[in-house]
């Protein structure tokens, strides 16, 4: 491939790995001040607990995100800063494989590249510890490592231990989200349309065989659990959401996400080298990284067509984009389009600290202003229900239900996983909750509170509906807490019967019943409850 114009001499490489060390440094200090900075929201406390028990899966996703953070709750290292230091030091990490990677072709062009990378607005900006953080982690170092995998840069063939590194990255994004199975059909397309020799198809085989061990891990784990886990993510996490679909809207905030993402500057850059960009895509040496974009997003663009799309699906694809910048660009090009980059996403740094300035109170009469006050002020908020109900904080909480305790319980995932992040032990939810996050369903055994006592916490009013018929006598409370209502039911005597009947059945019949063509060889909550599955499969389970 023709080199471009620019030169890079040692002057240049010296300033362009000064400049990536100072943006290195900057966006880390931005990242660490904002994990320290920044309230733990609802989706990582949920996370949080299922890295607090250790398992093989979880109802949502498949399980890495939480072994990587299991050592550090072991460890007694559960402080919100500390949990997020993965997500932290993440793109950090991507930024260093770009360089490594394309050092070869013009180290200049290499560090301004990872400096590129590192200066977009959700790469600094994005510190929440979520399962995304693994996926993106791996999805770049699987088609890091198919690039290196191709030996033209040493003149030699092809490299068989990085295709080992590709596939062993990829199964590890797959035991992350179900996302990366884009990359793999990515990575399947550009084996398709590659020039075949006996050594690429082996280092085909190879990536294959080194992703499949997770691949096998997971599917295990959902033959054991009904296939919860790939039933949510195939069919009922888009169940219901067609009240909130427009294909145009869907559109328009799909293009807009890739708007923003690119950012301005670079978009106009890209958009006077447009025909390089496209030369650059579809040369051989680089087409896997192009693809690794490409695919990915012609598959998220036909998802929006069909499903609410979501802005974070394309965050493991993204910084492929990257990839091909220093072989798009001029030297003087990506030094001004870091500037432009610097201060777009410097405005909105700014504009983050001002908001994380205010007071809480500043934030009063706004709609989610209680919920604000439970991610900031969980600790008083458990203080004031132990003043209600004595020995509720103790109590054995969803895992257990020792006598003369008290259960606590929330009617939703977010609000529970807060309470039970910032007490340090479960928290139930109560009631048929929603499609989303229904982890508690494998660790509440509701037989365990029959004929107990119950305290249920909202943000809003509790309907009578959803929480007095299943006990002998209801007390109700509510209390202020920074200018925010909080909502107190405690039911003693609980039914369990009429709970089963009447919210556990349908949840099984709903979330638990696993098409009758796939194998199943266990389902904690079908078991428990007697409900979902298959009728044969629990007259099987009767009999062992």
């Amino acid at each position: 491939m023709r080199p471009i114009v620019d030169t890079s001499g040692a002057a240049a490489a010296a300033a362009a790995r000064r400049l990536f060390a100072a943006t290195l440094l900057a966006t880390l200090a931005v990242r660490v001040w904002l994990a320290w900075a920044f309230p733990v929201i609802g989706d990582e406390a949920y996370l949080f607990t299922w890295a607090r028990k250790l398992a093989g899966g979880y109802y949502d996703h498949p399980p890495l995100a939480a072994w990587i953070l299991h050592p550090l709750f072991a460890a007694g290292l559960d402080a919100p800063w500390m949990l997020r230091l993965p997500s932290v030091v993440l793109y950090a990490l991507l930024a260093l494989v770009l360089v490594r990677c394309l050092r070869p072709f013009g180290e200049a062009e290499a560090y301004l590249g990872g400096t590129l990378l590192l200066l977009v607005p959700i790469h600094v900006l994005g510190v929440l510890m979520l399962t995304d953080v693994p996926l993106v982690l791996f999805s770049v170092l699987a088609g890091a490592a198919l690039f290196e995998a191709r030996g033209e840069v040493d003149g030699g063939g092809d490299r068989l231990r990085w295709y080992a590194v590709a596939g062993t990255s990829l199964g590890l994004a797959l035991l992350s989200k179900y996302f990366a199975a884009l990359l793999a059909v990515a990575i399947a397309v550009w084996f398709a349309g590659a020039r075949k020799s006996r050594r690429r198809t082996l280092g085909f085989g190879l990536l294959v065989l080194c992703s499949l061990p997770f691949v096998l891990q997971h599917l295990a784990w959902n033959v054991s659990h009904c296939w919860s886990t790939v039933l949510f993510n195939l069919y009922s996490r888009h169940a219901g959401e067609s009240k909130n679909y427009w294909v145009s809207h869907n559109l328009v905030f799909f293009v807009g996400t890739y708007l923003y993402l690119t950012t301005p500057p670079l978009l106009w850059f890209l958009g006077r080298r447009w025909r390089r960009l496209v030369e650059v895509a579809r040369s051989p040496r680089f087409r896997p990284l192009a693809l690794s974009f490409l695919v990915p997003t012609a598959l998220l663009l036909v998802a929006a067509l069909t499903v609410v799309f979501g802005a974070y699906w394309v965050l493991a694809f993204l910084p492929f984009l990257f990839f091909l910048l220093p072989r798009v660009l001029t030297l003087q090009e990506m030094r001004r389009c870091a500037l432009g980059m610097a201060l777009f996403t410097g405005v909105q740094v700014a504009a983050l600290a001002v908001l994380l300035a205010r007071p809480l109170e500043a934030w009063e009469g706004a709609p989610f202003y209680s919920s604000l006050v439970a991610m900031e002020r969980t600790g008083e908020l458990l203080d004031r229900l132990e003043e209600i109900e004595p020995g509720v904080r103790v109590g054995a909480g969803g895992s257990g239900g020792e006598e003369g305790r008290t259960w606590l319980a929330a009617p939703g995932y977010s609000f529970a996983s807060l309470l039970a992040y910032r007490r340090g032990g479960p928290v139930a939810v109560f009631g048929p909750g929603s499609h989303y996050a229904r982890q508690d369903d494998l660790w509440t055994d509701y037989r365990r509170l029959a004929g107990g006592d119950l305290l249920l916490v909202d943000k809003r009013p509790i309907a009578r509906e959803g929480f007095e018929p299943f006990f002998g006598e209801v007390e109700r409370r509510r209390f202020v807490l920074h200018d925010a209502t909080f909502y107190v039911a405690i039911g003693r005597g609980f039914d369990f019967e009429r709970y089963r009947a009447e919210v556990l059945v349908p949840v099984g019949e709903r979330y638990y019943r696993a098409p009758s063509w796939l194998p199943v060889l266990g389902c904690p909550f079908c078991q428990r409850y007697g409900t979902g599955v298959s009728e044969h499969f629990l007259r099987s389970s009767a009999a062992k």
